[in-house]
């Protein structure tokens, strides 16, 4: 599920996750209910409103009745962007030990004819613990590809597995889940024999592929993510170079394979 999303700054935000509330109790889904909530739509702005118009991105309806992203030129106008993105995977770049040059990812991005990095981040990059908000490293990426005239659209991940940086299996929300995987906070995996598999360590003992994920919707997780989702958005609401987040990539369940691929 793709949509787009416009809140105050007009700032776009491209989201892809599926929040499982038909797996709470009913209690727990009822307290996550709010009767005053009401979706935002996106704000489509009229070509003829462009001038005065301050956020940096916005989504404009041309004269000729089309939608088009608009980012604002180094002389102040408003133009037409035509994203021409590269991924720059997250496996690819944060292996443990490894240092990328991403000031050279990004000159070669220009040198490719790309305009755009679909750059992959962490829940973990940014709220390193809970409440604690730290954008260090995002700034240091916004810098480096502003400096090369490169736009960003991040792509946030919120689950782990087997080829993450190992470092990432002690990150403070994994661990929300108290009660040895009872209060179903995370989706822990339960082999064919019955064993669940309810901590990080006991997990690092399989030999396969492995992938987990919180359990989205949880009463005790999702305040958190929209907290986090707040303070994001706040952060670079008037950025010029981040055009918007995309939440997760091919969001699921938790899995595991022997063979090491997912099946």
């Amino acid at each position: 599920m793709q949509t787009l999303w416009k809140g105050r700054g007009s700032r776009m935000l491209r989201a892809a996750t599926v929040i499982f509330l038909g797996v709470l109790p009913a209690a727990a889904q009822d307290a996550l209910y709010d009767p005053t909530f009401r979706p935002q739509p996106v704000r489509i702005v009229p070509y003829a409103e462009l001038n005065r118009l301050k956020p940096s991105t916005a989504l404009v309806r041309l004269p000729n009745h089309k939608l088009a992203i608009m980012v604002r030129d180094d002389g102040g106008r408003m133009q037409p962007f035509l994203v021409r993105g590269i991924e720059t995977g997250y496996w690819d770049t944060r292996r443990a030990n490894q240092n990328t040059d991403f000031d050279q990812v990004f000159a070669n991005y220009r040198r490719l004819g790309a305009n755009t990095s679909f750059f992959m981040i962490h829940w973990a990059d940014i709220e390193p613990s809970d409440g604690k908000f730290d954008f260090s490293y995002t700034d240091r990426i916004v810098e480096l590809a502003r400096k090369h005239g490169v736009k960003l659209w991040w792509v946030l991940f919120l689950h782990c597995q087997s080829d993450h940086p190992p470092e990432l299996r002690d990150f403070w929300a994994y661990k929300i889940d108290t009660r040895e995987g009872k209060n179903y906070a995370m989706q822990w995996l339960r082999d064919e024999n019955g064993v669940v598999y309810d901590s990080m360590a006991k997990l690092a003992t399989l030999p396969g592929r492995w992938e987990i994920t919180p359990a989205y919707g949880h009463p005790q997780v999702l305040p958190k993510i929209l907290r986090m989702l707040t303070r994001l958005g706040e952060h670079y609401r008037d950025s010029a170079t981040v055009l918007g987040v995309q939440i997760d990539n091919e969001a699921g369940f938790g899995y595991y394979t022997p063979r090491g691929t997912a099946g």
